[in-house]
């Protein structure tokens, strides 16, 4: 499991956020900051092993921070990845001249983060880690999604109501809609297929995110012994698939679905999860 420390500096709360539970959910330490002066002031405290940098910034922007972080013998050696919204051309040969160790192009993708990060790692594996007097790297800053993602119900002041049942046989769909709803706060649940669902009912979920193509038995049967073994018990289904002819007939299905999504399902837009209660 890695667990190199890294910095995020972007000015945009939701990107911060992705990025960061992206990388978490692989085992690295995570910082942000929303601008250059935030970025230069945890580094007075911190020593990451590479930084993911928004090249537009308000103030300095991310390619001056860059040459300054390199100039500096103290950060040099930190690896610097460039991430910008406009793919421009020219944009990866400015930031590779500014000093960038490499260059991806926004929206981040979740899936794919962790996999980027851990190529760029992998080609600097010769240059090792920086000590720093100061460094702070054993333990994160804490943060929101720490204090929210609790497992016991104990814990929770308001019982299960952030709770999510996600039902979805896909690995890489199923860790895509993980890092967005977790991001937004959401404790999440993950059954691979029906009969791991039904049983995490127990688990007392507010919502059931589930995809009607199943490795056990049909999402449609599935939805039909979720609302019997609730009985009257409300709990709104989201049933999410991309065969059409499959939608159609989770719509006719009476009192199975709250709402009905065709994939693929854009995580960046404002979560229907959050209006089902």
């Amino acid at each position: 499991m890695p667990t190199d420390p890294i910095l995020i500096v972007d000015d945009n709360p939701a990107n911060l956020k992705v990025a960061r539970f992206a990388l978490e959910s692989e085992g690295h330490r995570v910082w942000t900051a929303a601008d250059a002066e935030g970025a230069v002031e945890l580094l007075r405290e911190i020593r990451p092993r590479l930084i993911l940098m928004d090249i537009q910034l308000p103030g300095m922007d991310g390619l001056d921070l860059t040459r300054q972080l390199k100039a500096d013998p103290a950060t040099k050696e930190i690896l610097i990845v460039a991430v910008t919204a406009y793919a421009m051309k020219g944009d990866r040969e400015r930031a590779l001249r500014a000093g960038c160790d490499g260059y991806i192009t926004k929206p981040i993708d979740p899936i794919l983060l962790p996999t980027q990060v851990a190529d760029c790692l992998a080609r600097a594996v010769h240059v090792p880690a920086v000590s720093h007097p100061n460094a702070v790297v054993a333990t994160p800053i804490p943060n929101e999604a720490d204090i929210r993602r609790k497992s016991d119900d104990h814990e929770w002041p308001d019982g299960s109501g952030r709770r999510i049942l996600l039902v979805e046989d896909n690995p890489a769909t199923r860790r895509m809609f993980r890092v967005a709803l977790e991001s937004a706060g959401y404790e999440v649940l993950e059954a691979a297929d029906g009969g791991s669902a039904l049983e995490a009912l127990h688990r007392q979920p507010a919502l059931i995110v589930q995809d009607l193509v199943l490795p056990d038995m049909d999402g449609l049967e599935l939805a039909r012994r979720i609302r019997d073994a609730l009985g009257d018990a409300p709990l709104p289904i989201l049933c999410v698939s991309g065969f059409l002819s499959r939608l159609d007939e989770a719509r006719g299905l009476k009192g199975g679905f709250a709402q009905v999504l065709v994939k693929p399902v854009d995580v960046g837009a404002e979560s229907p999860a959050g209006r089902a209660w």
